[in-house]
């Protein structure tokens, strides 16, 4: 991941988007096990484009598609059935950065960023 400070609401959502991926434990374990092969951290990091990609292109996507897909993704690619309830909880969390960064408001994302680096 980059140093350097987000500029554009778009950037701090993919930051956003980055961050909640990679706090979520069980894709977490899965890359850390390799559970989808050596490519795992490939595939979270796609998993990740992806997800900004939909967000960007398909404004009416909301928490219960984002969750979808993670599932999905979890299932395809890593073989892992996710059935605690935490790809959703991911899912809200991106949503509601969607809505902060469409306001203008950083500063939980920032907070996540500071978090990440120490």
């Amino acid at each position: 991941m980059t140093t350097q400070p987000p500029q554009t609401a778009t950037q701090y959502l993919d930051l956003g988007i980055t961050l909640a991926i990679n706090a979520w434990p069980a894709l977490t374990l899965a890359v850390q096990s390799n559970w989808g092969g050596p490519t795992s951290s490939d595939k979270r990091d796609w998993l990740c484009g992806a997800i900004s990609e939909m967000i960007q292109e398909r404004p009416e996507t909301d928490a219960e598609d984002l969750e979808d897909v993670l599932i999905q993704v979890m299932n395809d690619e890593f073989d892992v059935v996710v059935d605690d309830e935490s790809a959703g909880m991911v899912a809200v969390q991106i949503m509601e950065m969607k809505g902060q960064t469409e306001k203008g408001e950083f500063g939980a994302i920032q907070e996540m960023w500071e978090k990440w680096q120490k």
